[in-house]
């Protein structure tokens, strides 16, 4: 329930990085940001996936 809430978390938290970008983006847009973000969040995705992954492995399911 605790991995659920923070799953439910991080997807908050990137969704309001996505809607601040927008409202950056509408307000005045920079490129090297945009892209500097953009990457960062496939980093983030990456790292999250393979530590779901790695985190489920460990304990598996009983």
């Amino acid at each position: 329930m605790k991995s659920y809430l923070m799953d439910r978390m991080k997807l908050l938290s990137v969704a309001l990085l996505f809607v601040s970008i927008m409202i950056l983006d509408s307000i005045y847009i920079h490129n090297y940001i945009k892209i500097a973000l953009a990457c960062a969040y496939g980093l983030y995705l990456i790292l999250s996936i393979y530590y779901k992954i790695k985190n489920r492995n460990q304990n598996p399911p009983t």
